[in-house]
């Protein structure tokens, strides 16, 4: 599957994941994706914005302006630019302040703004992401066509089933139902 001319923005948070994020930026690039990086400041302490701004040949976004010359970085204008967003990896922090609506970082505010679909890859303990405080996400199954392994999240209304059992073969592989749609699941632990 080909993503040439795709306008990718991968949001990156602060896991020991983030590392990935390097792996993720040039499959895309290399698929044919033009990539825009927005990491929130715990992720820089994962990995470099050098390293990333390297790969995409572009200035990684971590604040809403930038600190050289003071110029804003728009997260609505990066809502309407992209054709998707993937947050990879999002921490139970990140996805709370999703589920939430707190816009305290450019990422979140990105991903509020984001008028295309959102792809996210949660990265967190098993036992975290069981929490009954996660309860409110729901994670499917990618479709064949997406050549990127990822989560998804719906978040429109609060009512979902989470999983019981805490087996890890049969968490991950586990049937959900969300509103207005059924879907598949499998998680990215």
């Amino acid at each position: 599957m080909s993503m040439k001319g795709k306008k990718i923005v991968l949001g990156i948070t602060g896991s020991i994941a983030a590392y990935k994020a390097a792996i993720l930026i040039r499959g895309l690039i290399k698929k044919g994706a033009e990539v825009q990086v927005v990491i929130t400041p715990a992720g820089k302490e994962f990995i470099t914005p050098i390293t990333l701004s390297a790969l995409t040949s572009k200035p990684v976004i971590s604040e809403f302006f930038a600190q050289r010359d003071g110029t804003w970085n728009s997260h609505v204008d990066l809502g309407l630019w992209a054709d998707a967003m993937i947050i990879a990896p999002a921490t139970a922090s990140t996805i709370g302040k999703m589920a939430n609506g707190i816009a305290d970082n450019m990422l979140i505010t990105t991903y509020l703004s984001m008028k295309a679909p959102v792809f996210v890859a949660p990265a967190m303990d098993l036992d975290m992401f069981a929490h009954p405080s996660l309860s409110l996400i729901h994670i499917s199954e990618p479709t064949r066509q997406a050549e990127i392994s990822y989560a998804v999240f719906c978040l429109k209304k609060k009512k979902y089933t989470t999983p019981s059992q805490r087996d890890r073969k049969q968490y991950r592989m586990q049937s959900f139902h969300c509103p207005n749609q059924t879907v598949r699941v499998r998680t990215v632990v």
